[in-house]
């Protein structure tokens, strides 16, 4: 059990450092520069990378999904953190993010700063 756990844990890991170098991908926004098709392909890339890692086969929508699920979680931790941070006035901390999601959060700040930036030009 604890063998298939840490495969798991790998392949999200490089789930996420996939992603992390695919800003096209990961934000899931279709343009005349990035079609559908072409997300479909690089998702099936990721689910043949992923799956030989794994005992278990996924399909490609499973491995978006779970990219999808861990963001909704982070962000939720995320905000149950600031909350403590709020109602502690900086106290300790009731929970912390893992090493998964402090990359994850630092990737979603990125896009937000370039977000940012590309409103105010």
């Amino acid at each position: 059990m604890e063998n298939k756990r840490n495969a798991y844990s790998t392949a999200t890991q490089k789930l996420i450092s996939l992603l992390q170098s695919d800003d096209e991908l990961r934000s899931g926004k279709f343009s005349s520069t990035f079609t559908t098709k072409e997300a479909y392909q690089k998702w099936q890339e990721i689910e043949m990378l992923l799956n030989n890692m794994l005992e278990a086969k996924k399909p490609w929508k499973m491995w978006r999904k779970t990219q999808q699920d861990l963001q909704c979680k982070i962000k939720a931790k995320v905000a149950k953190i600031n909350k403590d941070v709020n109602t502690n006035g900086g106290g300790p901390l009731g929970e912390e993010l893992s090493q998964i999601g402090q990359i994850v959060m630092t990737i979603h700040l990125v896009v937000f700063m370039a977000m940012m930036f590309q409103n105010l030009q």
